[in-house]
């Protein structure tokens, strides 16, 4: 008999799906096990390919050996990065720093109490200042207003910033609502990198976070990002991306084939220090910035240029993967390609303009190999094509790519020693690729979501629930009917918001973003200088 659905009170901010995404340990025994089994594979089918007794037909041989050398060498790199990061970039300074980051005294006597995101931000006895960049170009305004609403909201004194490159008058207005800075360049040169730049000549703080427009920050983002900067060799701070909108095929695929990146790849490359910038959910020490000269803008792919240059004049990075920020996969077969091909590109700059081996870049071995890897990794998209050759070969030729008188049980072994460990390790990463919409709620409820962004948003707490709500558990069965509960009683709680603004309620206190600081703007008041 079924288990019923208890109707307990809620101890804290967890339902069970969100308690156990923050307890999963993503390198478990179990992880570990399998990546040393995926080696294994690896490695013995290398040795069954090259092994000369399994030689077929040269030409279907060399295009199934060039195709599954690419492959291999790029498998063997992962395995052994994903091997690395098993140690957690945050040490005793981290939580020393983190735990001296508010003053609770000084924040009591400033009345300040009820304010966290005014609270100001200590960093080795310090007060700091950061500004909060989102950058838009285009987007939705709903969207925009949802992530600069949550950017407002997050704990520690900042200023946001909204950088239209768009240049709409309605995105003004908004800015001019919330309380936002609001910054439009006169032209658009350098793209994304170059908007970024160009707020970096208005705004003076010494630590900067950029959020792409449909990224929706959480509260505490800067306290688990900003105390790494207690090493004054960190040049940023990068959190993951994770995607709320996984809806249909396109999204879902896009979100899991960033999963095993994002969740094994990004940490592991911290123990080689080049972890990357993604461009979204990062915060940047302004002086590493201004020892590059600035955000690189000779490439579309600005995030990871960046960080070569950052690698190449020493400065240390830092990957934590921890969900602080929530945002959009590409939802269609377009966008999902303009995605990849940017990436593409990047990295193939990288190879053919700005060779990672070659003795001039300043780097250490251990950076070569792996912007090596990033710089020839969707050279993997190229195997696909040579083994697509091998069918005709053999149908039109009778030219086989291996002895005949291997059984087929023999060559099922080793391939499946390669690539269904492979899938394995990917599908642990897929589990919990980030916030899913669960299956009795996703009709509905994204639509629901975003319609009630400006009731949601006047409280953070509400979005919050409701974004947690939304994870799936890794079984992909859906969440506990409390938690389906909750979700019915914030939307419906949203409605009455809208409909009456002027409610409080008793549990929690609803926050009005035209009182969240005294740092509001006078109405009108807008930064709209020329590109210096």
């Amino acid at each position: 008999m079924a288990r019923p659905a208890h109707d307990y009170a809620r101890v804290d901010k967890h339902v069970p799906v969100t308690r156990r995404a923050e307890t999963t340990n993503p390198y478990s025994p179990v992880t570990i096990l399998i990546a040393l089994v995926a080696t294994l594979g690896i490695l013995l089918y290398a040795q069954f390919l090259l092994n000369p007794a399994n030689r077929g037909d040269f030409l279907p041989y060399a295009l199934v050996i060039t195709a599954e050398t690419i492959l291999i060498t790029h498998a063997l790199l992962a395995m052994w990065t994903i091997l690395s990061g098993a140690k957690s970039p945050r040490d005793f300074a981290f939580y020393e720093s983190q735990n001296a980051m508010f003053d609770k005294k000084a924040i009591k006597a400033a009345g300040l109490k009820e304010q966290p995101q005014a609270w100001p931000i200590m960093l080795r006895g310090k007060e700091i200042t950061i500004d909060v960049f989102i950058t838009v170009y285009g987007e939705e305004l709903a969207k925009i207003h949802t992530t600069a609403a949550a950017a407002i909201a997050i704990k520690g004194r900042h200023r946001t910033w909204i950088l239209d490159d768009g240049r709409s008058d309605e995105v003004q207005a908004l800015a001019e609502e919330l309380g936002c800075h609001y910054v439009r360049r006169l032209s658009s040169n350098g793209a994304k990198a170059g908007n970024i730049n160009h707020a970096l000549s208005i705004a003076k703080g010494g630590f900067f976070c950029v959020f792409d427009a449909d990224f929706v920050p959480q509260p505490d983002f800067l306290l688990e990002t900003v105390p790494f900067f207690v090493n004054s060799n960190v040049a940023f701070v990068q959190t993951p991306q994770t995607y709320g909108n996984l809806i249909n095929m396109v999204s879902r695929g896009a979100g899991y084939m960033q999963a095993v990146f994002y969740k094994f790849i990004q940490p592991g490359r911290n123990h080689f220090n080049a972890a990357f910038c993604v461009g979204t959910n990062v915060i940047f020490r302004r002086s590493a910035i201004n020892d590059v000269g600035g955000i690189y803008t000779d490439s579309k792919s600005e995030d990871v240029w960046t960080s070569l240059m950052l690698h190449e004049r020493g400065w240390k990075t830092i990957y934590i993967p921890k969900t602080l920020a929530i945002g959009d996969a590409p939802e269609t077969i377009e966008a999902y390609t303009k995605q990849q091909l940017r990436w593409a590109t990047g990295g193939f700059e990288i190879m053919l303009t700005h060779n990672p081996l070659s003795p001039r870049r300043k780097l250490t071995t251990d950076q070569r190999i792996m912007y090596l890897v990033t710089a020839t990794h969707y050279l993997a998209g190229i195997a696909p094509g040579l083994l697509l050759l091998v069918p005709p070969l053999e149908i039109f030729f009778d030219l086989r790519p291996v002895n005949l008188s291997i059984d087929v049980a023999t060559w099922l072994l080793f391939y499946a020693g390669f690539y269904l460990m492979q899938i394995l390790l990917v599908s642990l990463g897929g589990a919990d690729v980030g916030c899913r919409v669960v299956p009795h709620l996703r009709a509905g409820l994204d639509q629901r979501f975003r319609r009630q962004a400006t009731a949601l948003a006047r409280d953070w707490r509400y979005v919050e629930d409701l974004i947690a709500v939304q994870l799936h558990d890794s079984a992909g069965v859906g969440v506990l009917l409390p938690a389906a509960d909750l979700a019915r009683r914030h939307l419906a709680r949203s409605r009455q918001l809208s409909a009456d603004p002027g409610h409080r309620l008793e549990r929690h206190q609803h926050l009005d973003l035209g009182q969240l600081h005294d740092r509001r703007l006078p109405r009108g008041v807008a930064h709209q200088a020329p590109e210096a």
